[in-house]
């Protein structure tokens, strides 16, 4: 059975699909929107401090720890997390003292933590 597709917001879309919510040019102009509109507001990568090195720092830390430091598990994808946050909201650094693994939830966890905290 075909459906509409949702379009974008105040550009509908005449297309029918099988399924999914919208048509594949309809998704890729969401996806370059919202890609638009992040580093609007967020800045580029490099604007946030993550020069050209950050990749090979990256890759380090990930090489040398194989477990979250926070909770431990070894079994899931792990992310590199600033000890100190960057400027603005903090002092930290790249400096791979300043770096650590953590899960995904660890660092969703930590960053949130970190948000309420500087926002007070």
């Amino acid at each position: 059975m075909l459906r509409p597709c949702l379009g974008l917001p105040g550009k509908p879309c005449r297309a029918f699909i099988p399924s999914g919510q919208r048509c594949d040019a309809c998704e890729r102009r969401r996806r370059d929107r919202w890609n638009r509109e992040d580093v609007i507001r967020r800045g580029t990568s490099a604007q946030r401090g993550y020069g050209w090195p950050w990749p090979r720092i990256r890759r380090q830390v990930l090489e040398e720890e194989h477990a979250c430091r926070s909770c431990g598990r070894s079994d899931v994808p792990l992310q590199v997390d600033h000890i100190i946050a960057l400027p603005p909201s903090g002092n930290g650094t790249s400096d791979r003292s300043n770096l650590q693994a953590l899960c995904r939830s660890c660092h969703m966890y930590k960053t949130r933590a970190h948000g309420k905290k500087a926002s007070r």
